[in-house]
């Protein structure tokens, strides 16, 4: 993880005066909640932009690769139990559609805020194909 640009502003903020860092509990739950994530979806790209930004590239990879791994409270998501057979499911204690489970071939992580509206984000991928080929189309080439 020695060129993992989390930890190098990490590394950085701890230069700074304590009023400036980020609460040192914080970083390492979120940097633990990534090596879990990156243990299931292990092709990465990490980016620093801000939430407008991530949320745009969140809808591409819906659009692109489908469902986002995670629990999803939309309301006008257009998964339904009957298209989506393996990528849907209902949880256990929600009767209604708001609440549900996308099981995904990719997901994203906040890893660590930069400012008040940015940050860096992983777009984690279980397939290789998948993290060359977002980095290619934004040329986010390392």
């Amino acid at each position: 993880m020695g060129n993992d640009p989390v930890t190098a502003y990490w590394r950085w903020l701890l230069t700074l005066p304590v009023i400036h860092q980020w609460p040192h509990e914080d970083f390492h739950k979120r940097d633990a909640a990534r090596t879990q994530t990156k243990a299931v979806f292990p092709h990465v790209v990490t980016l620093e932009r801000s939430e407008e930004e991530l949320s745009y590239l969140e809808q591409w990879c819906w659009a692109e690769f489908g469902p986002k791994h995670s629990i999803c409270g939309d309301q006008s998501c257009w998964y339904e139990p009957q298209d989506c057979n393996s990528t849907f499911t209902q949880l256990p204690d929600s009767n209604s559609m708001l609440n549900h489970f996308h099981m995904g071939e990719w997901t994203t992580v906040w890893a660590l805020k930069t400012t008040y509206n940015d940050g860096f984000c992983d777009f984690c991928f279980k397939l290789p194909e998948q993290a060359v080929y977002f980095k290619f189309t934004f040329d986010f080439i390392d």
